[in-house]
C-alpha cells in the first residue's frame, strides 16, 4: 500500500483485486494506444479515468488539480497495481496479442474470458471471483489451463491421429500434440568454449575502444 497527496489530503492506494485490476490494465492499454496516436486530449482522459477507478473517486475531484500531483498519483498508482508476480503464460508480447486477437473481441472482454474459466472450474460466483487477489487468480488459471492441456494430450495419445508413419525408419512413431510456447522448456543457451591456438586469426587483434573513428 502506498499514500499520496491529491488537493492537500492523504489518500491510500491498495492494489486493486482481480476484476479491478484488469479494468485498470484495460484503461492503461488504452493510454499506450493513445500515446501511439500521439491524441494528448485522450491520454489526459484515460489517465483521470485511471487514477478515478483505482482510488474510486471521482473524475470531476480530479480534473481540478495540479497536474503534476495527476501524474504523480497516476505513476505511483501503475507501479502499486502492476508489481505482480508474472507467470509463464502471462509472458506473451503485445504483438503477439494483438495477432491473436479474436474477431469476437470487445472491450472488457479479459475479465469474463477469466472469469468463465474461473467459475467453470470452481463454480465460484462472479462477485467472489472479482475479489480474488491477483497472484491467486493468475495462479488459479494457470493451473487451469495446464490441466487443460494434459488432458487434450492424453485424450490425444487415445486417438489415432497420434500414430504416423515415419518414411526413413518404415515404422509408425508417435506424433505429439504440440504444447502452448509457455510450457516449453527454455533452452539453455550454448556453453562458452575456449578456441585453440591454431584456430585463432593471424595478426594484430584491434579492439574497438583502441580505434580513434569508434572511441569518439
Amino acid at each position: 500500500m502506498a499514500e499520496i497527496t491529491l488537493g492537500g489530503n492523504t489518500v491510500s492506494i491498495k492494489r486493486s483485486r482481480f476484476k479491478g485490476w484488469i479494468e485498470l490494465e484495460g484503461i492503461r492499454e488504452n493510454i499506450f494506444k493513445a500515446v501511439e496516436r500521439s491524441d494528448v486530449d485522450e491520454i489526459a482522459d484515460f489517465i483521470l479515468l485511471y487514477l478515478s477507478t483505482a482510488l474510486n473517486i471521482s473524475i470531476g475531484s480530479l480534473i481540478t488539480l495540479p497536474w503534476k500531483e495527476v501524474a504523480t498519483a497516476y505513476s505511483i498508482a501503475v507501479s502499486t497495481n502492476y508489481n505482480i508476480r508474472l507467470l509463464p503464460f502471462m509472458k506473451f508480447s503485445k504483438k503477439q496479442l494483438d495477432d491473436e486477437r479474436d474477431v469476437w473481441d470487445y472491450e472488457g472482454r479479459m475479465w469474463y474470458s477469466y472469469a468463465n474459466k474461473i467459475a467453470d472450474r470452481y463454480k465460484w460466483t462472479l462477485d467472489y471471483i472479482a475479489e480474488l487477489e491477483i497472484d491467486d487468480a493468475f495462479s488459479l488459471i494457470q493451473e487451469i489451463l495446464v490441466s487443460d492441456q494434459i488432458t487434450k494430450e492424453w485424450e490425444w495419445m487415445l486417438s489415432e491421429k497420434s500414430v504416423g508413419y515415419d518414411e526413413a525408419t518404415k515404422k509408425s512413431k508417435y506424433i505429439e500434440l504440440p504444447r502452448p510456447d509457455w510450457m516449453k522448456p527454455i533452452p539453455k543457451p550454448p556453453e562458452k568454449v575456449k578456441i585453440p591456438k591454431f584456430m585463432l586469426p593471424v595478426g594484430n587483434i584491434v579492439r574497438y575502444t583502441t580505434r580513434q573513428d569508434v572511441a569518439n
